[in-house]
């Protein structure tokens, strides 16, 4: 995923941040004027103070609406109501109010500020500047005007002043902030390509050792069974299709290629004479649970690497029972199929040369977004946490395979109690 927005993005949301980190303060400077036509009117019934609250709630409501809105009708409308509303709330209060009990900076201070943080429509920093500059200048003049109208006075509080300096230095450090983005934003995405081709070459690699070690294991299998002597002309090409395979492998070739020359493509086996067995003696229940996906179209089943992969166990004189659907074995994408007949081809081999039985069954099942593949032995077992790290079988042939497809592999197996091991494969191999 992406460190950061879009870049046609990126200014318009951090526009939007600013306006509303803007509008907060706002929205409380004018519950303050509120609050204080309210409070002074309480205090002196006899002053006239309801002008003052209702250029509040105009205020208020037209800032609403921008907050809501942010478009420039709106800002414009903001700014003409905002300084129509401060003219009457500190023209109310200077002349209702006597200057020795409500100072000019009080009375200036609250609607002038909330006029300054406009926010205002528009992208970037800069946009905001030139909105805050905009309400820094309306609301000055509404309060100059109403203050000489009021109480004769010509020298402006120095509050509002000292308000837009304030939001001038905040939105200049943003500005500089921004500028330091700009120059990063390049070597993160540099950082997050170059961490992309690692994750795949590493799946390469991880698939090249793999795929190397599953065919040298089923070429030394192979010729230890195989009569003294010259090899027969079958067993010559296949060898040479492996190696051949390896060697597009090492270049760059594509999966499916490389799946169906090492025995596991779809049909490879499709003359050995093995049909798949319906039911199975060791397990009746199913492996996972909820609702399963619509079946596939007849005979997908039969295209499938896992397919080809308990096909060419059985080849190997091998017992597979298979139980379960294998409808939805189908509906795997192309990647994570191989995988699984990859997988489940090293299972079914460390079956036959390492548990000490013949047989071995392979229990599919699926929910609406996982497949279940169970490979089942009641063999000699062994012991997961006392394996090598330089053996690759489970680690590299299995796990590896299934993880670098956001599967995941679980082993169960102790000494004498045999061995399941567990895939699960999402339908999307794009979610983990």
């Amino acid at each position: 995923m992406s460190p950061e927005l879009p870049a046609h993005l990126t200014p318009r949301a951090v526009s939007h941040i600013l306006a509303k980190t803007l509008h907060a303060p706002a929205f409380i400077l004018i519950a303050g004027c509120l609050v204080a036509a309210v409070t002074l009117q309480a205090a002196d019934p006899d002053a006239t103070l309801w002008p003052a609250f209702v250029a509040a709630t105009a205020m208020l409501t037209t800032l609403a609406l921008l907050d809501r809105w942010r478009t420039l009708l709106l800002t414009l409308l903001h700014l003409a109501a905002g300084g129509a509303a401060a003219y009457v709330f500190i023209y109310t209060l200077a002349d209702q109010i006597d200057a020795t009990i409500l100072s000019d900076e009080f009375v200036v201070a609250l609607p002038t500020a909330a006029l300054i943080l406009v926010g205002g429509s528009g992208a970037g920093a800069a946009s905001g500047f030139r909105w805050c500059a905009a309400g820094f200048a309306v609301a000055q003049s509404a309060a100059l005007v109403a203050l000489v109208e009021a109480r004769g006075a010509t020298r402006l509080p120095l509050a509002p002043v000292l308000i837009f300096l304030g939001v001038t230095v905040v939105l200049a450090l943003h500005w500089l902030a921004r500028r330091g983005d700009s120059r990063v934003q390049p070597r993160l995405r540099a950082a997050e390509r170059a961490e992309h081709l690692a994750a795949i070459r590493r799946r390469a690699e991880v698939e090249a050792s793999a795929l190397t070690h599953d065919t040298i294991l089923n070429h030394l299998a192979v010729i230890a069974t195989t009569p003294t002597g010259q090899p027969s002309a079958a067993l010559s090409d296949q060898l040479e299709r492996d190696v051949a395979a390896l060697t597009v492998l090492a270049g760059g070739g594509t999966r499916d290629s490389r799946v169906s020359d090492v025995g596991l493509g779809a049909g490879s086996l499709g003359d050995s004479g093995f049909t798949d067995s319906g039911h199975s003696s060791l397990r009746d229940s199913s492996v996972g649970d909820g609702a399963r996906p619509a079946p596939s179209e007849a005979g997908a089943w039969q295209r499938t690497p896992l397919f080809g992969a308990i096909q060419a166990a059985r080849a190997q004189g091998l017992t597979v029972l298979r139980t379960g659907d294998p409808g939805p074995v189908a509906m795997l994408d192309p990647d994570a199929a191989a995988a699984l007949g990859l997988a489940v081809a090293e299972c079914l081999a460390n079956v036959a040369q390492h548990s000490g039985v013949a047989e071995a069954e392979v229990a599919i099942d699926a929910s609406e977004a996982t497949l279940v593949v169970l490979v089942i032995d009641a063999g000699t077992g062994f012991a997961p946490a006392e394996v090598p790290n330089d053996r690759l079988g489970i680690k590299n042939s299995v796990r590896a395979r299934i993880e670098a497809t956001h599967g995941t592999v679980t082993v169960w197996s102790s000494p004498g109690a045999g061995t399941s091991v567990i895939l699960r494969l999402p339908f999307d191999a794009g979610t983990p």
